[in-house]
């Protein structure tokens, strides 16, 4: 996807950079998401402003589903089912790295195993939690040591989902993370997609 130069700072393209489902729902936006259509982009004008993008604006300017599916996911629609019960958690992978670089690898990882995989990245304990109480995943990747002094331990406090560890250290201590295969950082992409294959099959 091309990077908009405001793009850090942007939730719809976090939204959109995170899923490969979001990528496919809103592949008509894309062409405002690089750098020489994004002083077009709506979304960009309402954040330079210093306000907050409705989450069903599209950079375009016209209105589309809701790319938020955080907020989504705890929306209820009238006299019909949740956002929740359209997401299914067997499609739903977390992962949770402070290091951008590792969280990227982990989910290409899991995107390779499984292509329609609706994949969610946190970068920071606070966010992995939000996204652990608002709904249930197939899988939890977790560095073991996160932001704030947390670990993987907090994050098997919040699910019971089979669990792979990205640690620098082989040595660390997974006694009472339940379901779990650990990965050393840096072992590579077919030592991650074992240890995915191995806890939920191919």
């Amino acid at each position: 996807m091309p990077k908009c130069s405001s793009s850090d700072g942007c939730p719809f393209h976090t939204a959109v950079e995170a899923s490969v489902i979001k990528r496919i729902r809103f592949a008509s936006a894309y062409p405002y998401c690089n750098g020489s259509m994004a002083t077009f982009c709506a979304i960009r004008k309402v954040i330079s402003a210093g306000g907050q993008p409705d989450t069903d604006l599209m950079p375009d300017g016209t209105r589309g589903e809701r790319w938020d599916e955080t907020a989504a996911s705890r929306a209820v629609r009238p006299g019909g089912p949740s956002f929740t019960a359209r997401t299914s958690s067997s499609r739903r992978f977390l992962v949770v790295e402070d290091s951008p670089i590792f969280a990227k690898f982990a989910c290409h990882s899991i995107q390779y195993i499984y292509p329609d995989a609706e994949v969610i990245e946190c970068n920071t304990y606070a966010d992995a939690a939000r996204e652990l109480r608002a709904g249930s995943f197939k899988l939890v990747v977790s560095g073991f040591g996160l932001d704030g002094g947390k670990t993987a331990h907090d994050i098997r406090k919040l699910s019971d989902a089979p669990m792979v560890l990205l640690t620098g250290r082989p040595d660390r201590d997974t006694q009472g993370l339940g379901t779990a295969a650990m990965v050393q950082k840096g072992a590579g992409s077919d030592a991650m997609r074992a240890a995915i294959t191995g806890l939920l099959g191919a």
